[in-house]
């Protein structure tokens, strides 16, 4: 009896710990319905915007994650489907919870800004743990009618403008939050002449999973352990 307690104990410990340590990853939003357009900016750079969807010219998309009861936020992601003429000119920001985190600033002064002329044109994911970040990649594509590469860049928002813009600009901002509810992207042009819009928008979370499977491993043990008496 004393072995078969010790044997059921140490496979419910490795059981806990192996769900202690799982993640859970989940992808919501995606391609839009309809292009969202993006309209052009004022006749004079407005540099970084403090309230995200504060400018009339502003656009927003939402995502709302239904789920419930699942564990803390450790890692989010966010794609893009963006095309516009001019990186530059755009402001992104993400709110969720209370929380903004910029994903990319206007470039101030745009014209003078080596990558600000690049455009957009692909899937871009925004990721803090990838190589580089959004601006890097506008500098290797400087000249006007060429694109930035697609794939996974690191947002970049306080880098460009800092001290004006007061947001996070590192998507961990929502490390340890609920995912469900409302996550808003916020995009406005901030100069005359180029216009774009957006095409997808998606989420991808990694969150640690909710506890139910914690409570069916110790039920199961509780079960085999009286069964035994």
């Amino acid at each position: 009896m004393r072995k078969f307690l010790v044997m059921v104990a140490l496979v419910a410990a490795a059981g806990l710990a192996a769900t202690a340590s799982a993640q859970e990853v989940r992808e919501y939003g995606g391609p839009l319905e309809q292009n969202l357009v993006i309209p052009d900016g004022p006749t004079m750079d407005a540099g970084p915007v403090l309230v995200p969807g504060a400018p009339a010219n502003a656009v927003q998309t939402t995502i709302t994650v239904p789920d419930s009861g699942a564990g803390p936020i450790l890692d989010v992601n966010v794609t893009l489907g963006l095309h516009h003429s001019w990186y530059g000119d755009l402001n992104i920001y993400l709110t969720h919870g209370g929380t903004t985190v910029t994903l990319k600033d206007g470039l101030p002064d745009d014209s003078s800004n080596l990558g600000s002329a690049a455009g957009v044109a692909a899937l871009y994911t925004l990721d803090d743990e990838a190589g580089g970040t959004w601006d890097a990649a506008a500098v290797a594509a400087p000249l006007t009618s060429t694109f930035i590469t697609a794939g996974a860049h690191r947002p970049n928002g306080t880098e460009a403008t800092a001290p004006a813009n007061p947001f996070p600009s590192l998507l961990s901002a929502f490390d340890g939050m609920d995912k469900q509810g409302d996550w808003v992207l916020s995009i406005d042009d901030t100069f005359l002449a180029d216009t774009g819009f957006l095409s997808h928008f998606s989420l991808q979370i990694t969150n640690v999973p909710e506890p139910a499977t914690l409570g069916l491993l110790v039920v199961g043990a509780v079960s085999l352990i009286r069964r035994r008496r």
